[in-house]
């Protein structure tokens, strides 16, 4: 996931006054303001089969060939030597698991334009594949994707530069876990194809390692697709790539953007939250269904609670433009179903750079129940010696499940994409006075997801060890009384519809929808642990 904290990443907070317009508080403003990526007891841990030991390394091993290079931190910006080192390996890897090829040229996908002497091996995409057993069912396509590039500091320690950053948790978890399945599936084929996605850029223009003039002239360029009012930041690689595919996207049935991965959330009580599954009816019951079983705990997380972050799934789904056919009537590919899975780990996250928007409100008192000691706060570098490799192997695991579930169903077709969700949020919240973060117009199955999200906070902060206990008693209380509010507009609706997805509960706004990302990012500012730094005045 990305983010970059200028003016042009979010010029709307020059113009928006300190409280918003229906006196709701500031700091949520600010929270869904910035970029991100975004929460029971913990399940059995297994290990990872000889086989893939054996061939591919197992994801702690992978992990520590991505984040070094010449026995330095390799922090991995897009264009530098470092990688196109990461690049290579990864490669290889693809090469000596007799992956099929998926690139415009063996396994790389180059962005126009991109390669000169300034970044000699271009922003360039690796994409692989696993052809499906079923003869029937192997032309259709799961898509895994996780982005191999890193940001620089963007946290307290900014002006000390990369230091030892070598971006493990953002996201280099996930390019190694990505490797792990891809090593199982091709000793495991699930009946349809899987596609596996390693991106380039998704960092943003901000976070390559070129000059300024490049950066501007790339913007200038014929192959940038974002913000044609600047030079913004998006997820580079893949957008070029889903305007230019290598493959008929219509065969493609579902994507997993999987950023950033390797954090427990919670110690004990792993947790991932799945972003997305609102668009699509039925996605969010064949996610559960892969999820049983599993060591790792998801977490429903509605998209537009972050709507100024972003994935490389959005160029497949939010940023899409549909595609088609000729056929009477006309039928058109309006985005393809996605899931963008995240762990929370806010702390290490660019460095604890979400810390300016996440800590002020939980210092200030403006969160309901919640005033915490300035001094409790601290971050980590994001380095290889401070990331969780116990709950990347869970996730690992848990995700491996989710896409065998889902790459061995009979039939996928009732999966589809359905963009007036989102256009019926954003119509809700102009109708509720256009407030500068969606409040309005959510189902009442972000309801359900909110309540189940909450009490499955409320059941581990009562259980973990590695929290300070005067921030998990706090949030414990918010989330007991959220999980009141929201089971009371549950009940009050209980009969009204079969489906919750098709019913708008006008009471919801009050609950601050979005407060269940902001709580989850924040715990982890709070997290005993080695390695760990006090927030303020470290590098002052």
């Amino acid at each position: 996931s990305s983010v970059s904290f200028t003016l042009t990443r979010c010029p709307a907070l020059m113009r928006v006054p300190l409280a918003s317009p229906k006196g709701g508080p500031s700091w949520l403003l600010w929270a869904y303001c910035f970029g991100c990526c975004l929460e029971a007891p913990a399940g059995r841990l297994t290990d990872l089969d000889a086989s893939l030991r054996k061939k591919g390394g197992s994801e702690a091993q992978v992990l520590t060939e991505l984040t070094s290079f010449d026995d330095k931190s390799n922090p991995r910006l897009s264009c530098s030597e470092g990688m196109a080192h990461a690049r290579q390996l990864v490669d290889r890897k693809f090469g000596d698991m007799q992956l099929k090829p998926l690139g415009s040229r063996d396994f790389r996908f180059v962005v126009p334009g991109t390669k000169d002497k300034e970044c000699p091996d271009g922003i360039t995409n690796l994409i692989a594949a696993v052809e499906g057993s079923d003869e029937m069912l192997k032309d259709e396509y799961l898509l895994l994707v996780s982005h191999l590039d890193g940001p620089t500091n963007q946290g307290p320690s900014r002006d000390q530069g990369l230091l030892e950053t070598d971006n493990s948790y953002d996201n280099a978890g996930s390019v190694a876990a990505l490797l792990s399945m891809a090593q199982y599936f091709k000793d495991n084929p699930t009946k349809r194809s899987i596609i596996f996605f390693i991106s380039d850029g998704e960092e943003g223009i901000n976070n390559v390692a070129v000059s300024d003039a490049w950066k501007q002239a790339f913007c200038n360029s014929p192959a940038y697709w974002g913000n044609t009012k600047g030079c913004y930041n998006y997820p580079i690689g893949f957008t070029a790539w889903a305007k230019n595919p290598t493959l008929d996207l219509k065969k493609v049935k579902l994507v997993f953007a999987m950023d950033p991965l390797g954090s427990p959330g919670i110690e004990g009580h792993d947790f991932v939250a799945a972003l997305g599954a609102e668009t699509t009816p039925g996605l969010q019951q064949l996610i559960e269904e892969g999820f049983q079983g599993s060591p790792t705990h998801p977490l429903f997380i509605n998209r537009l609670y972050v709507p100024t972050s972003y994935s490389d799934a959005d160029a497949l789904t939010k940023n899409f433009s549909p595609l088609c056919g000729s056929s009477e009537p006309v039928t058109c590919l309006n985005g393809i179903p996605a899931v963008w899975f995240a762990q929370t780990a806010f702390g290490k996250y660019h460095g604890g750079v979400d810390g300016q928007f996440l800590l002020p409100p939980m210092e200030s008192g403006q969160i309901p129940l919640i005033k915490v000691p300035k001094e409790l706060a601290t971050f980590a570098l994001d380095m290889r010696k401070n990331f969780n490799d116990e709950a990347l192997q869970k996730v690992a695991e848990s995700l491996r499940n989710v896409v065998k579930t889902v790459g061995n169903k009979d039939d996928l077709s009732y999966l589809v994409y359905d963009p007036k969700v989102y256009d019926g949020v954003k119509e809700a919240n102009v109708q509720c006075g256009d407030p500068p973060m969606p409040t309005c117009g959510f189902s009442l199955q972000d309801v359900i997801n909110n309540k189940k999200a909450f009490d499955y906070l409320q059941a581990a902060l009562g259980n973990t060890y590695k929290l300070d206990t005067q921030v998990g008693s706090a949030v414990k209380l918010l989330c007991m009384a959220l999980s009141f509010q929201l089971g009371s507009i549950i009940k009050a609706y209980e009969g009204k519809s079969e489906n919750p997805r098709e019913v708008i509960p006008k009471e919801f706004a009050q609950t601050m929808p979005g407060l269940i990302a902001v709580v989850a990012m924040a715990l982890d500012f709070y997290v005993e642990e080695p390695g760990r730094l006090p927030y303020y005045g470290t590098y002052e």
